[in-house]
Parts: structure tokens; C-alpha cells; sequence
């Protein structure tokens, strides 16, 4: 999904969260909503498959954490021991935040397809819920604007050996 001067669309990005909800047991769309412009908002949950069983008691465990009031030191004790971090990803904000949105897909197929042990490991002690942008409406927007402006026939600078005067542009 995207490639070199090519940036997914929010109807892209969406799609392929809702395609590896249906691929992969470690992603589940959590909850979908509607943006003010009535664009999809989606909170994709990515964790190990023992953790996707036990969401809701991952959650309430989390919660009586989070209000400790009349939680006895011990019982503190067993949550911390035997709980799960909840991480939360926002992959961008501002329209002009390309990198965030692309990595988001780059990130959640690491973590739903890996056999590495490391990345295992991390999904078993953690539930990472996946915010995908704040405000879509604009990313839409960049990406329609980037696609007529970008000519594939001019060679990147970057790529084609051009020394660089450090602040991304071309020596002179």
C-alpha cells in the first residue's frame, strides 16, 4: 500500500484495516464511527490471539487501575503482575502528516503477520489499539492534491545521486 510519491487515500487506509480484520486473528476493528463529513473513523485493536479473547477482562482490569479507590495492595498486585499494558497509536493529525497514515499499515501488518519472537512477546504483554487520523477529511485532501502535482518522470534527487546541502534541497 503506497509507494515512493504515491500516498494512500483515506478510503485506502480504510480498507486495508477492514481487510486485515478479516485476514489476520491478531487485528480487530474495535469501532467505527462517522466523521463530521461522514467519512468512516475506525479504532483497530492489533494483540496476540490469546489477548483478542480476553479483551474485555484485559479492560475491566485496566479500569479498576485506573480507579484504585477500595483496591487492596494485594489485588493492586495480582492487576499489575498479571495485566497488560494498553498502548494507543494516533497516527496523525494534520493533513500535512503524510508518514504517520502510511506507516500505520506498515506497522499493523508487522505486528498481525510476524513469527519474530520479539514482536510476539511484545503482542503478548500489550493490546495496541490503533487510532487512524483525528481529522480524514484533509488527509483525503492532500492525497487528491498530490496525485495530479507529482510527475513520474522526473528522477528523485535523492536517488539519483544528487548531493544534498543538508536541508533536503540540491547543492547549488
Amino acid at each position: 500500500m503506497g509507494a515512493d510519491r504515491k500516498l494512500a487515500d483515506w478510503a485506502q487506509i480504510v480498507d486495508y484495516f477492514r481487510n486485515l480484520d478479516a485476514a489476520a486473528e491478531r487485528v480487530k476493528i474495535d469501532g467505527e464511527g462517522r466523521t463530521t463529513l461522514g467519512k468512516p473513523f475506525l479504532a483497530v485493536v492489533i494483540t496476540s490471539e490469546k489477548n483478542m479473547g480476553d479483551l474485555e477482562a484485559i479492560r475491566q482490569a485496566n479500569l479498576r487501575l485506573f480507579d484504585p479507590r477500595g483496591l487492596s495492595d494485594e489485588e493492586a498486585a495480582k492487576l499489575v503482575a498479571t495485566g497488560k499494558t494498553i498502548v494507543t497509536h494516533n497516527h496523525g493529525f494534520h493533513a500535512t502528516e503524510v508518514a504517520a497514515p502510511q506507516t500505520s499499515m506498515e506497522l499493523a501488518y508487522l505486528l498481525a503477520t510476524s513469527q519474530d519472537p520479539r514482536i510476539l512477546d511484545i503482542l503478548d504483554k500489550t493490546v495496541r489499539r490503533h487510532a487512524h487520523r483525528r481529522r480524514p477529511a484533509p488527509r483525503h485532501r492532500a492525497s487528491e492534491r498530490q496525485r495530479p502535482v507529482v510527475r513520474q518522470d522526473v528522477p528523485d534527487p535523492r536517488r539519483a545521486g544528487v548531493e544534498s546541502s543538508g536541508t533536503g534541497c540540491p547543492k547549488a
